[in-house]
């Protein structure tokens, strides 16, 4: 299994393969160090300051050159390895652990090897901590129920990523790559909503696929997202979205500077600081930072009386507000550059009016098989557990889910990695 990972690595990035296994025996050294040395502290401040290190270099380089000199060009170009965003927390985490003596080092470097490089999560998530998958790696075992089980949660992220997913990017794309003086608000709109369903289907169907082999191999790796589209409110977004980002963030970052035990402005200056951190994690750019600092905004709005009046509000209207909210963001997310960025959110305001025909023809109607697919799929509806529950009626649901994907991916060259800027 570890030959696989390094195989399915080296497939994608050649010799950058050096760097995860960089990643790999600094953790795995450090991680003996903090566990047999009186100073552990430093060994764990070492340890962190490396790991950051490594990615500073390849995420960040290129970023802060660019403010830094008018003469940017191709030399400075430094190549982003793929998932080095999540090894490296993953690498962190296991640190922490140790130093907190929750867990002893691994003194297994075959074990460990695999832990960090196992291919299903290794290059889209979600981030596993040593502690939630120990038990398991040391058997690597599956029964027949795990396997069914996992065939099934894989099928299922396949479906979210290529019938849903990338029928939708295409819409998204379109609309973004089209020339903003034309885009009337309803325009916008519809193109933002469907790079909203894109990247949640894409991502969490990417997380399903990763929870789903795991689980072929006897591996159990935590839920990533709970229908994060149906939150009331930003808070519950977060603790919806991207789940094992959010705790890592608030385990390793946010409790450590004071959490909740601080005061009120303390409370807040943290909160901004991990947010703002978490727009940075996601991408070398100033979207990225804007989106995370927008977030991190709203998020401090609800820690005010503000929100005593949003919560008299009736559920559907904080609803809306809340899913308007999420999809304004994602402009900074999907938009190449902060002046696109700020030109989309005006024209979703109507400055260039409300509707213009001949670009709202771009929508067809596989697109809007697609929005009532991910209405379907993205929010909590009661039918969920009675679907889940008929074991016949799942089981047909399942195997056309599988064959459809098959059809798809067979007959169809667009197949985005939206990715590859994490």
């Amino acid at each position: 299994m570890l030959l696989a990972s390094f195989v399915f690595y080296f497939w994608g990035e050649q010799e950058y393969i050096f760097v995860i296994l960089v990643s790999i025996i600094l953790n795995f050294l450090f991680g003996i160090w903090i566990s047999s040395f009186e100073r552990r502290k430093l060994f764990l401040g070492i340890g962190i300051f490396l790991n950051l290190l490594l990615i500073f270099y390849f995420k960040y380089t290129n970023f802060f050159l660019l403010q830094l000199t008018n003469t940017f060009s191709t030399n400075y170009n430094i190549h982003l390895p793929l998932g080095i965003s999540f090894f490296t927390f993953q690498g962190i985490s296991y640190l922490f652990v140790i130093y907190r003596k929750d867990i002893y080092a691994d003194k297994n470097l075959i074990r460990f090897s695999f832990y960090i490089s196992f291919f299903p999560q290794l290059i889209a998530g979600p981030i596993v901590r040593y502690s939630e998958v120990f038990q398991s790696v040391n058997k690597l075992k599956a029964n027949h129920k795990e396997i069914i089980s996992g065939l099934t949660l894989f099928t299922l992220g396949l479906g979210k990523k290529v019938i849903i997913a990338n029928n939708l990017g295409i819409y998204a794309d379109e609309v973004f790559s089209t020339d903003f003086k034309i885009l009337g608000s309803a325009v916008t709109w519809l193109g933002i909503l469907s790079y909203s369903f894109q990247i949640y289907f894409d991502f969490s169907g990417y997380s399903d696929m990763a929870r789903g082999l795991g689980k072929m191999f006897g591996l159990d790796f935590p839920v990533n997202f709970n229908y994060p589209y149906s939150s009331l409110s930003i808070q519950e977004f977060w603790r919806r979205w991207h789940i094992t980002l959010s705790s890592w963030f608030r385990d390793y970052l946010y409790i450590p500077l004071g959490g909740n035990r601080v005061g009120y402005i303390r409370q807040i200056i943290n909160l901004f600081l991990v947010f703002l951190l978490c727009g940075f994690w996601h991408g070398a750019s100033w979207n990225f930072v804007i989106w995370g600092v927008y977030h991190g905004f709203f998020l401090m709005i609800e820690r005010t009386k503000i929100q005593i009046y949003s919560n008299r509000l009736y559920a559907i209207l904080r609803f809306f507000l809340t899913f308007s909210i999420i999809n304004i963001g994602w402009v900074f997310f999907r938009a190449n550059t902060l002046t696109d960025s700020i030109g989309y959110i005006r024209l979703l305001f109507g400055e260039n009016g409300f509707l213009f025909p001949q670009v709202f023809s771009i929508f067809d109607f596989k697109w809007l098989i697609g929005i009532i697919l991910s209405g379907l799929c993205a929010f909590e509806w009661r039918f969920h557990s009675k679907l889940f529950e008929n074991k016949l009626l799942f089981s047909i649901l399942v195997i056309f889910v599988f064959f459809v994907s098959t059809f798809i991916l067979v007959a169809n060259n667009y197949n985005p990695f939206i990715y590859y800027r994490f």
